[in-house]
């Protein structure tokens, strides 16, 4: 009898495993076969070559996702980075030449993306203006600043350091406010250098308060404002509680839109990918109660050290998180 049970259960394993290895073949022959339709050396882009990318793996992955996770392969709604890794890894050996390929293909393109692009240091000079609102309260600009300058929030510099898609945003205010966006995860983090305890990190998305997309009303604005000594043009970006004008030049800073052509936040992918450049000049009116003016004063080509977009080691904190906001997740630095 024991032997009957021993022999029943090691049959229905080897079948187990033999359908497992079926349905993984036939993923991967599904990724690899629309890699081959891709035809990525008719690509100009990276963003097309990793839309490719992506279509190919969630087509395969929603056609078998039920088997996939029936057979104790990969759960897509739930995937451990351990399973993910080890199903690309999988991929990638079924269809060496193929995937070499795409994105050996996508590689080049980044290069000369980044080639092309300004790599160096921009300084803005930082100003704000008041409503009328705050006007009749008897609050003036000066007060303003004064009493952000005491808290070490008002800084009225802004150094911007852009490589390779990535930018490092610091302030010269007592707190150095800093932002810095990392092109390989498409997020914003957000904190205090100085003594810094708490950072927000961000998906450069423009959500609205219900977490879905909330894109923008686009306006070309006619000009006859110089920046530097240089005539620019404006384009203007409108939401429902706000708007940002980009004053841009096309000469001193170029940049190709395939390095932020993610990062939808502030509507900075559509600015670039309408100008292939980055701004002279950003105006962001909020609820029209005030205005933030920064505007370049120097633009300097200059190799980056790459440390400058080091973010400090981060620890979760769900006590941060009471108040949830889409898209933003506040997190502890670790001291």
């Amino acid at each position: 009898m024991k032997t009957t049970v021993l022999l029943v259960v090691t049959l229905s394993f080897g079948f187990s495993q033999v359908n497992a290895q079926k349905v993984m073949t036939k993923f991967k022959n599904e990724v690899c076969e629309c890699f081959r339709k891709m035809k990525p050396e008719t690509m100009t882009t990276t963003t097309a070559v990793k839309n490719g990318i992506s279509n190919c793996f969630v087509t395969a992955a929603t056609a078998n996702q039920s088997e996939l996770k029936r057979n104790k392969i990969i759960d897509f709604e739930n995937p451990t980075p351990q399973e993910t890794s080890n199903l690309w890894k999988q991929v990638f050996e079924h269809c060496k030449e193929v995937t070499t390929a795409v994105y050996g293909r996508m590689n080049l393109l980044e290069k000369e993306a980044i080639d092309k692009s300004f790599e160096g240091i921009i300084t803005y000079v930082q100003d704000i203006r008041l409503s009328a609102a705050f006007e009749k309260m008897g609050i003036t600009k000066k007060m303003m600043t004064d009493r952000l300058s005491n808290k070490g929030e008002w800084f009225d510099t802004l150094t911007v350091y852009y490589w390779a898609g990535n930018y490092a945003k610091i302030g010269n205010n007592a707190n150095v406010t800093t932002k810095i966006y990392h092109r390989s995860e498409n997020t914003i983090y957000s904190f205090n250098a100085k003594e810094a305890a708490v950072c927000s990190v961000q998906e450069a998305e423009d959500l609205d308060l219900s977490g879905n997309p909330d894109k923008p009303t686009i306006i070309e604005i006619d000009s006859a404002v110089t920046i530097m000594g240089m005539p620019v043009k404006i384009i203007r970006m409108k939401w429902k509680l706000s708007q940002i004008d980009y004053y841009y030049n096309a000469d001193p800073a170029p940049m190709s839109p395939d390095l932020f052509s993610e990062h939808s936040s502030e509507a900075f992918a559509t600015f670039i990918g309408m100008t292939n450049c980055l701004p002279l000049q950003v105006v962001t009116s909020v609820a029209s109660m005030f205005v933030i003016i920064q505007t370049a004063v120097k633009v300097k080509p200059v190799i980056v050290d790459e440390a400058i977009f080091k973010v400090p080691e981060l620890v979760d904190d769900e006590s941060l998180n009471v108040i949830k906001i889409p898209g933003i997740k506040m997190m502890r630095i670790k001291k």
